[in-house]
C-alpha cells in the first residue's frame, strides 16, 4: 500500500545530502531521530511521515517546521504521507510528528540538504511552489 510525496527545491550543492535519519513505532507520536546539519543557516531540512492505518487527516510536527505536504491515509488501501521543511540553524533537529493515530507501521524521516555555494550573504534553497 505505498504513497509517494515528491517536493522540487532549487538552489542545491552537486552533492546535497548531508545528514539524515528514520525511525518506525507503534505511536501517536513519533521523532524522527536527532540529525546535525554540517552546512549551517544555509541547509534545507525535511521532514516526511508515513501511517498505514489512515485517519491521520491533520498530522502535527514540532521544532518550528512549516508543514508542505499532506494527504490522508486509507487504511488497507494506501498510506497517509506528510512533508514539512525548515531553513536549517547551526544546532540539531529532532522533531516529532503527532498524527494522533496510532499504527505499527508509523515512520518519520529527517534529511539535510547543502546549498549551493554562491558569493553572498543570501544562500537559500526555494521551494518550487516559492
Amino acid at each position: 500500500y505505498a504513497s509517494v510525496a515528491v517536493e522540487a527545491w532549487s538552489g542545491t550543492a552537486s552533492s546535497p545530502l548531508d545528514q539524515n535519519t528514520s525511525s518506525q513505532a507503534y505511536a501517536t507520536t513519533l521523532a524522527t531521530g536527532n540529525i546535525t546539519p554540517t552546512g549551517g543557516a544555509s541547509e534545507l531540512i525535511i521532514t516526511a511521515y508515513a501511517n498505514a492505518q489512515g485517519g491521520d487527516s491533520n498530522p502535527t510536527v514540532t521544532g518550528g517546521f512549516t508543514s508542505s505536504t499532506h494527504t490522508t491515509g486509507s487504511g488497507g488501501t494506501y498510506y497517509g504521507t506528510s512533508m514539512a521543511y525548515i531553513n536549517a540553524t547551526s544546532s540539531s533537529a529532532n522533531p516529532t510528528w503527532s498524527p494522533g493515530v496510532a499504527s505499527n507501521q508509523n515512520t518519520a524521516a529527517i534529511a539535510s540538504f547543502k546549498a549551493l555555494a554562491v558569493n553572498n550573504s543570501t544562500d537559500a534553497l526555494f521551494f518550487a511552489g516559492d
